[in-house]
């Protein structure tokens, strides 16, 4: 994410932590409770209040770092992933009936899904024992064994995705020079 980005949005959260964008995404839903921040990189993730049972994280971007065609592609894929058993957060239709939500703010457009919460212990890494990265592997074995031949509009193929770091990633042999000012 672009950290500018980020810390304009940063600097619009009130000393209780309350976000305006946030609370205006989370407004699309029916769910009770405060957005509290849980982190920033790729998304905004802010934990939603419970509803009943349930405990919510409202994922959202600004419009420049994903367009609502990804959002609804990443969401198909998790679909398809709950769809074969595998336990993942799962997205709720807004009350308008959209899984993704879009708000015009004074930092532009952000675009915003609400997903239901994976129950369960979050280890660090280094706690994980043998039989826990068996387990571990064994799940991202079947997300991999899912994603084959799976496609959907605004979901890049693994093909243009390394295309993209490509372009990006300077050729073996060449160098780029720094020069101070």
């Amino acid at each position: 994410m672009n950290l500018a980005l980020m810390n304009r949005f940063f600097l619009a959260v009130d000393k209780d932590g309350r976000s305006p964008i946030s609370d205006a995404l989370l407004s699309r839903w029916d769910v009770e409770g405060l957005a509290t921040h849980c982190r920033s990189s790729e998304n905004f993730a802010w934990r939603v209040g419970e509803r009943g049972e349930e405990t919510y994280f409202l994922r959202f971007n600004h419009a420049t770092e994903r367009n609502v065609e990804a959002i609804d592609g990443e969401l198909a894929f998790v679909e398809h992933l709950a769809s074969l058993g595998l336990p993942v957060a799962r997205p709720i239709a807004s009350s308008a009936g959209f899984l993704v939500e879009t708000i015009e703010t004074e930092l532009g457009v952000f675009h915003g899904s609400l997903l239901t919460a994976l129950h369960g212990d979050e280890p660090d890494a280094e706690q994980l024992d043998l039989p826990s990265l068996e387990v571990w592997g064994r799940l991202v074995a079947r997300v991999h064994t899912a994603s084959q031949g799976f496609t959907t509009a605004g979901r890049k193929t693994w093909k243009e995705a390394l295309q993209a770091v490509q372009q990006i990633t300077p050729h073996p042999g060449h160098t780029q020079s720094c020069t101070r000012r």
